[in-house]
Parts: C-alpha cells; structure tokens; sequence
C-alpha cells in the first residue's frame, strides 16, 4: 500500500483514515459538485468545502453511508482540540493525495492526448 498513490493515510482526532482515490471516489466527487474531475480541480478554489469533500470522497471505501457533513464534524473537532492543526496543511495535502492517485493521473493522461488530438484537427 505505500507504493500505491491510490491510498494515502491521514489522522483525524486521534484516528487513522486510510483514503482511496479511486474510479469510485472520484465519481463520488463529480456528482457532489455535479461537475466533471476536470472543471472541479479547475474551477474549484481549495477552502472547507473542497477539503471537506475531498476527504469525504477518499472515506467513502470504508464507510459508504459517510455523509459529507460528517467529515466537516471531523475537521471541526480536530481544530477545536488540536491546537497544532494546520487547515492549510490539510488542504495541500488533500489536494495533493488526489491529484496524484492513480485514477486522476490516467485521467488526466487521457485528456491530454484527447487534447492534443483536438489541437491538431
């Protein structure tokens, strides 16, 4: 699992979260936002929402009946009672622990050659 940028680990009150930004977690995020991958990482500027989303969506193949405001409960509590949480850190790393998963880069690998395909025509 380690090697695998499809998991990433994180703590939350006291507890280790493995995510899984998979197929299924970002489908999960398309409809949340009711947008496409592309115009959410594009359009979407990284605050709660999207931290609190992101991680929402990288539970989910733990706990499929997490709700979304749940995991804002999580971030809540974690900022209440750790005065060493970094909101910034969490949202870099958020954004990072997606955009480099597996799933996302093979998207993203396909877009690109469907965009240079277009550019050519």
């Amino acid at each position: 699992m380690a090697n695998d940028s499809t998991f990433r680990k994180v703590r939350l009150n006291g507890e280790d979260h493995v995510l899984k930004f998979d197929f299924n977690a970002i489908s999960e995020l398309e409809r949340f936002y009711d947008k496409g991958i592309f115009f959410i990482v594009n359009d979407e500027t990284m605050g709660f929402n999207s931290v609190r989303a992101i991680l929402w969506a990288g539970m989910l193949w733990k706990n499929p009946n997490l709700k979304v405001h749940h995991v804002g409960s999580m971030l809540e509590q974690e900022m209440e009672e750790n005065e060493d949480f970094d909101l910034t850190e969490m949202m870099k790393f958020t954004a990072e622990a997606l955009y480099t998963s597996k799933a996302f880069q093979l998207l993203a690998k396909r877009a690109k050659k469907q965009e240079e395909t277009e550019g050519k025509n």
